[in-house]
């Protein structure tokens, strides 16, 4: 479709409409200028533009942008200074001249209202008010973007060659600068060829080839000196995760910027995106099928302009740089929405051409829907825009306010370190003095060069003859992943308080003792060598402070998988304390195994991870480590290479206090159960099984509370208190007669009642065993709290907790026929009472059947693993199976005493194994530790092996 333009009656009327947005748009962006502190970005480029034009050219070819936005920062603080304001002024001035541009664009492809439309959500956008207050390139790129794309269709609709000339230099020109203000002004270059291509091959344009060509040319001689540097800063660009990009979040995260810039919380931005993306597909079904106005100005800008062609100039400049760095980020995500403000200018003019027409239709429904659109938008912009001056959770990094805070509070005698090291320009910025040092000394961000236990190296030349140090600390989770410097500084350092806080920057102080000295190499307490898989080597473990732990690994090669560890805490009696939820990963969050170097040692930092009521006392800590999404955890490995279980004990721990809990924590809902004297309150329990046979173990876990009023202060923590510790008791009441009970301690011996203080939330886990005399049938529990010397009621009743289904039991406790007769005694926890063997001769590589038969002497804490193994001459083995009794069915952690176990093992002999006689032995060893312990074999109460003989099996020829 072919049109006329005609003059537009009101054009004075929108310059000053024009004028007035921009002072809108000024008074904003004067607005808090100076409010918040420079952050890295703001500080590096300050930094690197106060250095000449010549040291800005050489450490730009190093860096991730090119040099034109650094020259004229230069220049600025030159004449302005270098105050916040100013620095901050030129990104302002850049965003104020984009304002024309939105209107002229506008006006050129719609008319002069769409212009104003866009000029007006343009000065409102809290993405472009953002850039505009912040000392970086952004704003000098959409002014320069935006005036190229100006004039490339101002240039290809002009039918004048001496005018149109002046256009197509005006385009090189511009893409030109905007190629030296950023690396990414390619993707709009792109789409401007892929525009003049389509527009060409349609005919939309009759243009000269030539004069695109030559512009082209132009662009591409201009930019070769420079060529080189973009793709070795591309290449070499180390400030982001390898991996591969997320591309649904990347586009949400779009969207969220397009339309509420960076002032707005992603739960709530992703549904104004969602909402602009919308408005947007509506606006171009608009553009594309509405009648034409009809007000005078007639709805084209040009005589041989097409709706088609102006929708698909903008969708071109929107979704083509959009592609384009999507594309490019994928294989390397050097990603953040920011650089895709380039593709932002269409989409305010697509919102702004469509409101209009919606507005000029004839029905009123359409007008209805373009006010409501309209509202939206500002209503979005305005609320993100109050976000951006007046919400904290949008503030940038305060380094002014840490840096001031710790020149008011810092002693001569102590140095600043500052992690991350490479945030010194700002921090230099704001910092008068030199008595500090950047750990590590990078000079841009690096996600590969992190700190590693080398680092106490460094704090021993920095602090040689300091008495205290301030830590700075941003990013640190990034190039100090593993917070090795924290860690010795609180180990080998004495903390002191900080009282100020200070948005996403942190400051610690410590106070350093003399002749302070870090050890180079991690001071293990408790060493080891555990092979996890031919993964991994956990080399020991060290308590740490407040109820933590470090765990020392190695990785043994290159590893592809995510490992996580689950940390184990069991009581004496065996009960599990641990909480699931606090699975981790080895290392820090940001540092999973796929990041680990061969043979780096890396220094895991864990809380012990007891559940919510875990009383205080000393536990044994177990590890198990796993692969995200794997089936199965690591096998840890004997030195043949043999697994031998999947748990490492490491050893004691202590938890010197009641972990804190909450009655939702407990899953204590309701009243409680019973009061006793109003000082302790059974609030629920649990129980793990509803059916149980005679000899099996029943896991009670009650979950109790400290009632009264809390004592002052300077008062024992139990003052209002009984000073009587009580005894809970479970006992079995079968028809009305009670036949058995068990007494413990509520909380475990070292957390007795007389320590409890009102409000404590505790949890207590009993074993009650099922008498083995009690008849089938329903049987019930019941509870009572007993003291010593009687009190009052209810003290020393009982009461009704839960009921249980008991079953007739398939449990033996009378020995079969055996063939082999043995009577072999583990440590008195089990015995090996004989074996039947299916043969005892037999040819190399035939399988054979070995059936023994246990009997448990006592309760077992530990689930054992028996191995039966077939021997030639040199002890070397031939025939093997290790696993749990029972193909792992009968755990002996579940053995009653006196009970008899069948448990049958498959053997294949070796085929390569020789003809002769071999020995069959049979023995018992806890898979879960380390080292991987055999029972002994006990006579007459001396230990006198760790294993029995079966018998002779003779292989034949």
């Amino acid at each position: 479709m072919e049109c006329k333009q005609k003059p537009s009656s009101f054009v004075n009327t929108g310059m000053f409409i024009l004028l007035g947005i921009m002072a809108v748009a000024l008074a904003l962006r004067l607005f808090h200028l100076g409010e918040q502190s420079l952050w890295y970005d703001e500080g590096y480029s300050v930094y690197l533009a106060d250095k000449s034009l010549a040291q800005i050219t050489l450490e730009t070819a190093q860096d991730i942008q090119p040099p034109l936005y650094y020259y004229l920062l230069h220049v600025w603080m030159t004449v302005l200074g270098q105050s916040e304001v100013a620095v901050r002024g030129l990104s302002l001035l850049f965003g104020l001249l984009s304002l024309p541009l939105f209107y002229l664009l506008g006006k050129k492809l719609f008319s002069s209202t769409v212009g104003l439309l866009a000029a007006g959500l343009a000065a409102l956008s809290p993405l472009y008010l953002w850039y505009s207050q912040e000392t970086r390139m952004y704003t000098l790129l959409i002014m320069l973007t935006l005036c190229s794309s100006y004039l490339l269709w101002a240039a290809l609709e002009d039918e004048n060659p001496r005018t149109r000339m002046g256009k197509w230099i005006g385009v090189a020109v511009t893409l030109i600068l905007a190629l030296y203000t950023h690396y990414f002004a390619f993707f709009v270059l792109a789409f401007q060829v892929l525009y003049v291509l389509i527009a060409w091959c349609s005919g939309w344009r009759r243009f000269r080839l030539r004069e695109v060509t030559v512009t082209l040319l132009a662009i591409v001689i201009a930019y070769l000196p420079w060529l080189p540097y973009l793709f070795g800063r591309y290449q070499g660009d180390v400030s982001y995760w390898e991996g591969r990009l997320k591309l649904d979040e990347a586009i949400r995260k779009i969207g969220i910027v397009f339309s509420a810039g960076e002032s707005i919380l992603e739960s709530i931005g992703q549904w104004l995106a969602l909402s602009f993306a919308v408005f947007a597909l509506v606006s171009l079904v608009a553009v594309l099928l509405l009648a034409e106005r009809r007000d005078g100005e007639t709805e084209p800008t040009s005589s041989r302009c097409s709706r088609w062609a102006r929708v698909t100039f903008l969708l071109l400049y929107l979704l083509a740089p959009i592609a384009l760095l999507l594309l490019t980020t994928y294989w390397t995500p050097k990603f953040n929405p920011r650089y895709a403000m380039i593709a932002s200018p269409p989409l305010f003019i697509i919102l702004s051409a469509g409101i209009v027409t919606l507005f000029r239709a004839r029905p009123i429904a359409p007008r209805i829907v373009a006010l409501g659109i309209t509202a939206f938008i500002m209503a979005t912009m305005l609320y993100a825009d109050f976000n951006l001056f007046f919400d904290i959770r949008f503030t940038k990094p305060d380094f002014r306010g840490a840096v001031h805070w710790v020149q008011e509070h810092q002693q001569e005698d102590e140095v600043v370190i500052l992690t991350s090291g490479h945030a010194y320009p700002v921090f230099d910025y704001y910092y008068s003095g030199d008595n500090w040092y950047p750990l590590p000394e990078e000079r841009t961000l690096s996600t590969v060069d992190v700190l590693n236990y080398d680092v106490a190296r460094d704090l021993n030349r920095f602090l040689k003859g300091k008495k205290g140090a301030w830590l700075v600390l941003w990013q640190n989770e990034v190039v100090d992943p593993n917070d090795y410097l924290t860690m010795l500084l609180d180990q080998y350092a004495q903390p002191q308080p900080v009282v100020g806080s200070f948005y996403h920057v942190r400051l610690r102080r410590y106070t350093l003792p003399a002749q302070l000295h870090f050890p180079e190499e991690p001071e293990i307490a408790h060493p080891m060598t555990v092979n996890w898989g031919n993964d991994l080597t956990l080399l020991g473990y060290s308590p740490g402070v407040t109820e933590t732990t470090y765990l020392y690994w190695e990785a043994r090669r290159p590893l592809d998988r995510d490992y996580k560890i689950s940390l184990r805490l069991k009581d004496a009696e065996g009960f599990n304390w641990s909480d699931s939820g606090r699975d981790c990963r080895l290392a820090a969050l940001l540092y999973p195994t796929t990041r680990w170097q061969t043979g780096e040692l890396v220094i895991g930092h864990y809380e012990l991870p007891a559940l919510p009521g875990t009383p205080p006392g000393t536990y044994e800590l177990g590890a198990v480590v796993y692969a995200e999404g794997a089936p199965q955890a690591l096998d840890v490995l004997d030195d043949l290479g043999a697994p031998r279980g999947k748990t490492v004990e490491l050893g004691p721990v202590h938890l010197e206090k009641l972990r804190p809990a909450t009655r939702e924590q407990l899953g204590a809902q309701g009243p409680p159960l019973v009061i006793w004297n109003d000082e302790i309150a059974l609030l629920g329990y649990r129980q793990d099984r509803l059916d149980a046979q005679a000899g099996d173990e029943v896991h009670i876990e009650l979950l109790w509370e400290a009632l009264g009023t809390s004592a002052v202060d300077e008062a024992p923590r139990h003052s209002e208190r009984s000073e009587e510790s009580y005894e809970v008791r479970l006992g079995w009441v079968k028809s009305g007669a009670r036949l058995t009970f068990q007494a413990y301690p509520p909380a475990g011996g070292a957390f007795p009642t007389s320590a409890w203080a009102a409000g404590d939330l505790i949890r207590g886990q009993y074993s009650l065993a099922v008498p083995l005399d009690i008849e089938p049938g329903r049987a019930e529990i019941q509870v009572s709290l007993f003291a010593a010397q009687p009190v009052s009621a209810p003290f020393n009743q009982w009461f009704s907790l839960t009921s249980l289904n008991v079953q007739p039991t398939d449990r033996v406790f009378e020995p079969p026929d055996m063939g082999f007769q043995l009577n072999v005694n583990f440590e008195d926890k089990l015995e090996l009472l004989g074996a039947d063997i299916s043969t005892t001769e037999l040819k190399s590589g035939d399988t054979f059947e070995a059936t023994l038969f246990w009997k448990a002497l006592s309760r077992m804490e530990t689930s054992y693993t028996v191995f039966v193994h077939l021997l030639d001459a040199e002890n070397h083995i031939q025939a093997q199976e290790d696993r749990i009794p029972a193909a792992g069915n009968r755990p002996t952690t579940g053995w009653v005493p006196a009970e008899v176990i069948r448990d049958t093992y498959t053997l294949t002999v070796n085929p390569a194994a020789a003809p002769g006689t071999y020995v069959l032995e049979v023995g018992v060893y806890d898979a879960g530790d380390p080292v991987f312990p055999r029972l002994s074999v006990v006579e007459d109460g001396v230990p006198k092996d760790n294993r029995g003989m079966l018998t002779e099996i003779r292989v034949r020829p």
